[in-house]
């Protein structure tokens, strides 16, 4: 029986969202259907964990099966809903993703060069930290910039960008789009 870590509940944009961690060192992908998509399974070969996420919506459950490389107390993993573009983004180990619950579509699915660590929604943008990259995403899924820094590095928020400061990579930044709502 796969080592599997118990499920737990995580709260985003007024949905919960029940997620489970086990070990899988070969993806199994589950048939697409209206109420289900995996991502992860095809052309990413650092697999070690399947992370499982359940959630109900307009009275159906519906799952997404994430094949990613985390560890075993589920760190380098993160999730951030944002309800006016129905859109998920789910990131662990090396892989990020955007998937319409809606529609359970896969708007984006990105292998990383290196590790994720969070995402974090400022205004009408998702930011991806990452070990050495960050990216700047609309709610509607579409990247908008991208930056190298290298850890330890600080960040500030300002009114059009994200200012980052690292050792070697100095200033870098993110430079918010102006409209009104991304998620249109």
């Amino acid at each position: 029986m796969p080592n599997q870590m118990p499920t737990f509940a995580v709260t985003s944009g007024g949905l919960v969202f029940y997620i489970r961690h086990e070990e899988a060192s070969t993806p199994e992908p589950n048939p697409k259907s209206q109420n289900s998509v995996t991502v992860g399974a095809d052309g990413f070969d650092e697999i070690n964990s399947l992370v499982t996420i359940s959630f109900e919506t307009n009275g159906q459950l519906k799952q997404i099966f994430f094949f990613c490389s985390i560890d075993e107390f589920g760190r380098n993993f993160g999730l951030v809903f944002t309800p006016s573009s129905s859109n998920i983004f789910i990131g662990g180990g090396k892989l990020s993703a955007v998937i319409n619950i809606r529609s359970m579509e896969i708007i984006r699915e990105t292998i990383n060069s290196c590790m994720f660590w969070r995402f974090e929604q400022i205004n009408n943008h998702v930011v991806e930290f990452g070990e050495v990259e960050c990216y700047l995403y609309g709610l509607n899924g579409e990247k908008i910039d991208d930056c190298v820094v290298d850890p330890p590095y600080e960040y500030e928020v300002e009114d059009d960008e994200i200012t980052f400061q690292s050792p070697v990579f100095g200033k870098q930044s993110l430079q918010f789009i102006k409209i009104a709502d991304t998620a249109k």
